[in-house]
């Protein structure tokens, strides 16, 4: 069950960074914090209910978050790079940045002068922004589509016992509703 979730959690993850990089319309500050409180409330739910820590499956969308609200002026700094977004590399941030739409939360374009600079810098390296070492240029291409399963509804006494008994795990069964639930109130989220 923790191998279907991390891989689960990295596909997902993969999606939606290469939706926030093909997709102008995604890139705003304002999505920026959807995106974050999100995926940040799918991680506490990964931990509560699954007891898995998959934060590393899916640091480049939140860090690609980051850099949609952050000022973007800072990411001129090296430093500050390393920090908000390690896992991009500099064409990935180059990509967001030139997408990037202004909105009400922050309604300012981005200076010319950044993406100059991280253009330069895009142009001349791509490994991520923690690594010092030469990296293999990453393709920004689309994942193929995801094949439906031949059989989408297994018989429920094939299932693992791990599955059926656990109530956070209810979702994964084919006749059950998704519904998170707060632990505080028991009031859906």
């Amino acid at each position: 069950v923790t191998a279907l979730f991390a891989s689960s959690f990295e596909q997902f993850g993969v999606r939606l960074l290469n939706a926030l990089l093909e997709r102008r319309d995604l890139c705003s500050c304002g999505n920026g914090l959807q995106t974050k409180m999100h995926t940040s409330a799918l991680l506490e739910w990964a931990s509560r209910t699954a007891k898995l820590d998959l934060h590393a499956q899916l640091a480049p969308v939140l860090q690609a978050a980051d850099v949609l609200v952050m000022n973007k002026t800072t990411l001129l700094e090296a430093s500050t790079r390393a920090n908000a977004c390690p896992e991009l590399n500099a064409a990935q941030l180059h990509r967001l940045l030139t997408i990037y739409t202004p909105d009400e939360f922050d309604p300012d374009a981005v200076h010319p002068g950044v993406l100059r600079e991280i253009g330069q810098l895009a142009r001349t390296c791509t490994q991520p922004m923690h690594r010092r070492v030469p990296a293999v240029r990453l393709s920004l291409t689309r994942l193929p589509p995801l094949r439906p399963f031949d059989n989408a509804d297994p018989p429920l006494d094939k299932l693992p016992p791990t599955l059926k008994s656990r109530p956070g795990l209810a979702f994964l069964l084919t006749d059950s509703p998704i519904t998170l639930q707060n632990d505080d109130d028991d009031a859906p989220w």
